[in-house]
């Protein structure tokens, strides 16, 4: 199924939609993805993995929303919750459907891959939904997937320590929680008119 275009519903219908499909990446991941000595629960913002024990979170995955991009303060807080997150030693999968914002123009990895953590990132035109596992450590690595608005989205690593992962299915996960989202909203958004550009 390919990524729709989120820009074409209000921010409201996409967070209804984001819940969705976070509960159905915690329950893949429970249902047998994660080694027997980890589980993952939904939480505030994002889905995260926590070891058995100590219950400590260990990797978290975060489908961003358009609050996070669209002003400077949203995107100054997201950036500070990740680099908190991966200077704790989390890693962290991102998975950002929106295109870049006036906020951060090379998008949210953009916004968090700065020279704090790396090598400059600049975000092609053509290649707006960005996927990013990064993997904590004394210096941060992050493996990238861009696509386009109608493309099929990867499975991505997240990452439970430097050198163990796991596979992520994005697009199992997307599928299921799109049968979740009302009809009338789905018909929205696989319309060939734009529902703005209506009277």
């Amino acid at each position: 199924m390919p990524v729709h275009d989120w820009t074409r519903v209000d921010a409201g219908i996409f967070h209804a939609f984001r819940y969705f499909w976070i509960y159905q990446i915690s329950a893949a991941l429970n249902r047998g993805l994660l080694p027997p000595a980890y589980y993952a629960l939904s939480e505030q913002t994002a889905v995260g993995i926590r070891r058995e024990c100590n219950h400590q979170v260990v990797a978290m995955v975060e489908v961003v929303s358009p609050g996070d991009n669209n002003t400077q303060n949203g995107l100054n807080l997201f950036v500070r919750r990740a680099r908190q997150a991966l200077a704790a030693g989390i890693h962290l999968l991102l998975v950002d459907l929106f295109p870049p914002s006036a906020s951060g123009p090379q998008g949210i990895h953009g916004a968090v891959w700065s020279k704090d953590c790396g090598e400059d990132f600049s975000l092609p035109a053509d290649k707006s939904v960005t996927c990013v596992a990064y993997v904590s450590g004394p210096r941060t690595e992050a493996f990238i997937e861009l696509l386009a608005v109608g493309e099929t989205l990867p499975d991505m690593p997240l990452f439970l320590a430097p050198d163990a992962y796991i596979s992520v299915p994005l697009e199992a996960t997307y599928q299921s929680a799109w049968e979740d989202l009302p009809a009338f909203w789905r018909n929205v958004l696989t319309s060939a008119t734009n529902p703005a550009d209506e009277p």
